[in-house]
């Protein structure tokens, strides 16, 4: 499964490089409705944790019974999501980023699984050869580096192409402020 992963990831990357001017705007919609779901989930029981009133069901018309809980987080989670979306492009909306992603990556650890400590190694060890080949090795192959040329909504530079950069990023990162640097900036993690 393990190998199976970093196929799939691999594949899926190359796809990403090469259309990732198309298909944008569609990826920054998916990161705001999935970082929703994700903020609800983790989010939720922690808030009924520090607030046990929240903790009782309420009826939702169409999802029958939720937890207090739940309903504030998703309602916080939909606005915060919609001030990112509109916001995406200013300097100061990387904390709402940062909350998104972190709890996009909460939410995949609380789901996956592993049966055991091997399966772990192998994978991070995969994980660990795929970061090198796309950072590193890619620009031997394909001319520019695929992982940041994908990450920053770049994609892959057609020879006959006049269109403009894209203005849009993939928004499945971390973004750390420069703070003292002179220059200013970003580091996406």
């Amino acid at each position: 499964h393990a190998i199976g992963f970093v196929v799939m990831a691999s594949g899926m990357l190359v796809l990403l490089f090469f259309f990732i001017r198309s298909i944008i705007i569609f990826l920054v919609i998916l990161y705001c409705v999935a970082s929703a779901s994700a903020i609800t989930n983790v989010f939720g029981p922690l808030l009924q944790r520090g607030f046990p009133s929240l903790g009782r069901r309420v009826k939702v018309p169409v999802l029958e019974y939720v937890d207090l809980s739940h309903v504030v987080c998703f309602c916080a989670a939909v606005a915060m999501a919609s001030v990112w979306f509109v916001l995406r492009k200013t300097v100061y909306v990387w904390p709402l980023q940062d909350i998104m992603s972190i709890s996009l990556c909460l939410q995949i650890l609380n789901t996956v699984r592993f049966s055991d400590i091997q399966v772990c190694s192998v994978l991070l060890s995969l994980a660990m050869v795929y970061d090198i080949f796309w950072v590193f090795i890619s620009p031997l192959l394909f001319s520019e580096n695929v992982m940041i040329a994908t990450a920053t909504g770049q994609g892959h530079t057609w020879n006959n192409s006049t269109d403009l950069p894209p203005a849009e990023m993939i928004p499945m990162l971390l973004v750390v402020p420069k703070a003292v640097d002179w220059a200013g900036g970003v580091t996406l993690l």
